[in-house]
């Protein structure tokens, strides 16, 4: 071993900037290899948007967090992001070869080796790892570990390094510590207190509310549901299993909500109570207060809620009216439209070539289907490609989705292979706007190969109905569905997108090819009103009308 050698085995390489540093001085690589393993480096900078200098060179470290960055995002294509984790992967070996110590951590002291050495599973050394670690070199012994050196460390994984969900971290560091005390003698005997990051309950225990309420509330969802026909008065329409479930989880809330704001829970004995302004302005408090003193959409739609209990089923009188009224008027958040979360949905598709790869995304995922050795796999990777063409090509609601019934909602063609169609009708939708869909070729025939190849393999009986049959003898879970559809979506583009924001998606698309055409949109999505399409859509085309503006300056200015 020559000299230089030496040298380099006390080096040790902790982050990227160290290993940018010395990759000038190692004589034995190539300049190519030195360049490409410079790009490689500065690149995974930019990727991860963090200093050289906070980013370890420990492949184990970096694994966890490259795969979270989806090379999209980057602005990059599979090939070059590909080869970006390639050349690191390989500069950092030849570094290690070279005799370098690229290792984010310090060698372990004997007395956290001792500890360490005795860890009998893989959940154990790899869990407490890191933790352990961090101990060893912030010079910290086993016996003195407590519940602030976990505090510490934790503050030092956001601060320092690249790990995410540092509460997690924490709940685990502090049970595999007790588990390895309970287990191990050369263990440390003291235990650490696993934190709790669980929010409170917003709601009381339903069975803690008197009974005379609850059974009120009751005869109120089987009146709303059209069941008591022999009511004095009925209301003003019948309302659907889904929506009876919100009011229930509406009427709830703001009971749980009045009890938390002063509210003696043996007061709320009936609708009657809950509607009195001494009870809905405690409720309408709490939340207030608990929303640091800041008006909300969900907030004003609870009041929405009891108001209409207090018209409709309780019937008060106009000047209580009067009251509710101007309460709603000012839980009216000042944001209209969009919420932030959908606006910053939709700006992942300010690219056009985002909107192509989204596009052809089903295609690809039938594609990688093919390779799968499983039918059932193949089965189910199809499906969701299937899932999201309908959600591109006929932008309805999730529940709607998953409900489909062959020969009910999906009208097959007589000739075989030919279009397909889709028709809701307005019973099956939320606004009682029926809904046609007519597929195009492409989508037909996805759907044409998903029936005759892969949909037999999910069925559990013979003679489903369902496009989308579930593990049971009814349809497909809607939250199943969802997290399949977001998963496949973050995973294949690393995209954040719900079942639900591929309508908004559909209006953003629509109004940017053709501004202004909110009646087109108004179809599309099934709104009863063109007021409520204009309410959430309004500015959407804004980004093109300054583009067309700003060429029409351009024309101006050149002559």
């Amino acid at each position: 071993m020559t000299s230089n050698t030496k040298d380099n085995e006390t080096t040790q390489l902790r982050t990227l900037q160290d290993a940018l540093l010395v990759l000038d001085d190692v004589t034995s690589l190539t300049p190519t290899q030195k360049r490409d393993g410079a790009s490689a480096i500065r690149a995974i900078g930019r990727i991860l948007n963090h200093p050289l200098d906070s980013i370890p060179a420990d492949l184990t470290l970096l694994r966890y967090r490259l795969a979270e960055n989806h090379y999209v995002k980057a602005g990059l294509s599979r090939k070059r992001w590909q080869n970006i984790r390639a050349s690191l992967v390989s500069t950092l070996r030849m570094l290690r070869n070279k005799g370098y110590r690229v290792n984010y951590y310090l060698p372990l002291s004997p007395a956290w080796k001792q500890c360490c050495d005795c860890l009998e599973t893989k959940r154990l050394r790899n869990g407490l790892s890191s933790f352990t670690h961090y101990c060893n070199d912030h010079d910290i012994n086993p016996i003195d570990v407590n519940d602030e050196t976990v505090g510490d460390f934790i503050r030092y994984l956001k601060t320092h390094t690249l790990r995410s969900k540092p509460r997690r971290v924490h709940r685990d560091t502090c049970r595999l510590w007790n588990m390895a005390a309970e287990r191990y003698a050369a263990w440390p005997d003291q235990r650490l207190t696993v934190p709790s990051y669980k929010q409170p309950k917003k709601t009381l225990d339903w069975a803690s509310f008197p009974v005379s309420f609850r059974d009120e509330v009751e005869r109120h969802l089987d009146w709303l549901g059209g069941k008591d026909l022999l009511a004095d008065h009925q209301p003003p329409s019948i309302c659907k299993p889904n929506t009876l479930g919100l009011r229930k989880k509406q009427i709830h809330l703001m009971a749980s909500a009045a009890v938390q704001g002063g509210v003696d829970i043996e007061q709320i004995t009936s609708l009657e109570a809950l509607v009195e302004q001494d009870v809905v302005k405690a409720a309408v408090g709490w939340y207030f207060e608990k929303n640091q003193r800041q008006t909300t959409v969900y907030q004003r739609d609870l009041v929405v809620a009891i108001y209409s209990i207090a018209r409709h089923w309780v019937r008060v009188g106009d000047d209580h009216l009067v009251w509710f009224k101007e309460l709603i008027s000012r839980l009216n958040p000042k944001q209209g439209g969009l919420t932030d979360k959908n606006r910053a949905a939709l700006r992942q598709f300010d690219e056009p070539a985002q909107v192509r790869r989204l596009l052809q995304l089903p295609e690809q995922l039938v594609i990688k289907a093919d390779k799968l050795s499983s039918p059932k796999r193949r089965a189910v990777a199809v499906q969701i490609a299937l899932a999201i063409e309908l959600l591109l090509m006929a932008p309805m609601r999730i529940n709607n989705l998953v409900s489909l019934e062959l020969g009910k909602q999906v009208i097959l063609p007589h000739k075989k292979g030919g279009p397909a169609t889709i028709t809701l009708c307005e019973h099956e939708v939320k606004n009682e706007f029926a809904q046609e869909y007519p597929l195009p070729e492409e989508t037909s025939a996805l759907l044409h190969r998903y029936l005759s190849e892969h949909r037999p393999h999910l069925l559990r009986q013979a003679d489903s109905p369902w496009l989308f049959p579930g593990e049971k003898d009814d349809h497909k879970q809607t939250r199943t569905m969802a997290q399949q559809i977001s998963q496949t979506l973050s995973r294949e583009l690393g995209l954040t997108l719900t079942p639900h924001q591929f309508r908004h998606l559909a209006a953003k698309l629509q109004l940017d090819a053709h501004p202004g055409s909110y009646e087109t949109v108004r179809r599309l999505l099934g709104h009863k009103s063109l007021k409520t399409t204009t309410h959430f859509y309004t500015g959407l085309e804004s980004r093109q009308a300054v583009a067309q503006f700003d060429q029409l300056l351009t024309r101006i200015r050149n002559g």
